[in-house]
């Protein structure tokens, strides 16, 4: 009897200081929708840019030289998605607002794969051939131009690609995946990391080379939109207001704040609860 009554009494006392003390305190939800802080594409067949233009990806027609375009973008997470939160949900929306002639009327696969090395977006503006770079400019060869080159010409990305999706028609096009969850994850927990994804529209495909909607487009609808679905706990309780008054009998497990300190449960008269710093 004794023992059931200490089990029980350590159950009643775990349960006081989550609720009292915040020390794991079920996860709150929410959801942020976030604009691209930066936006770029990249020309194969030039060192154009196109930082203050629409975005450009996939691939022209022979006709055009059979050039190669990628576009590039970043969402800033700080004080937006707090530290140490999970992520539950990740999508990625752009505007289609025109589609290259192999594209129209069949389904053209287009990626987003995370970047793995910063890069800049300057005052260039251009159309389907791009802008002259300005200083501070991504270009195929310049992660900033004319100073840094990319690791590898094109874009220094990670291979698999976080998300696919088929695009079937213009107007918006939305990417949802695990590796997508992953990648904002990850730079939640390094932010330091956080260089955000490159598109590619299937490069195979000759003049499927497609328009979307920048950050700089004059409807905010047709701007590229991050929405994040996370969770966080609650903040844990300042060390100097764990404070013991009066004496009792330690019970249950310790407790572990997360400052690393270590405090025993404390059973005071009239059932109170405090911790003790061990």
């Amino acid at each position: 009897m004794h023992t059931k009554n200490n089990s029980l009494i350590s159950r009643v006392l775990l349960l006081f200081l989550f609720t009292t003390f915040g020390l794991r305190l079920p996860s709150s939800a929410d959801t942020v929708n976030l604009d691209a802080t930066k936006d770029n594409s990249i020309y194969s067949e030039n060192n154009n840019s196109n930082g203050d233009g629409d975005l450009f990806s996939g691939r022209t027609q022979g006709r055009q030289g059979a050039g190669t375009r990628r576009a590039l973008m970043q969402f800033d997470l700080t004080g937006s998605v707090p530290s140490g939160a999970s992520i539950e949900n990740v999508s990625i929306t752009l505007n289609v607002s025109r589609r290259g002639p192999a594209s129209v009327g069949s389904n053209v696969d287009v990626f987003l794969h995370r970047l793995i090395q910063v890069w800049g977006e300057g005052k260039s503006l251009g159309t389907g051939v791009g802008g002259s770079p300005s200083t501070g400019d991504v270009t195929w060869n310049f992660s900033f131009f004319n100073t840094e080159n990319w690791q590898i010409e094109g874009g220094n990305f990670i291979n698999t690609p976080s998300a696919t999706q088929p695009m079937s028609s213009s107007g918006p096009i939305t990417w949802s995946s695990s590796n997508l969850i992953a990648d904002v994850q990850s730079w939640v927990d390094n932010p330091e990391q956080n260089f955000g994804w490159i598109l590619l529209v299937e490069e195979s495909a000759f003049g499927a080379a497609t328009i979307f909607g920048s950050r700089e487009n004059n409807s905010t609808g047709s701007r590229p939109k991050l929405t994040i679905d996370f969770s966080a706990g609650a903040e844990p309780p300042a060390v100097s207001d764990l404070v013991l008054e009066g004496l009792g009998d330690v019970v249950g497990e310790d407790i572990q704040h997360p400052s690393g300190n270590v405090f025993d449960q404390v059973l005071l008269a009239g059932q109170s609860v405090k911790l003790r710093a061990k």
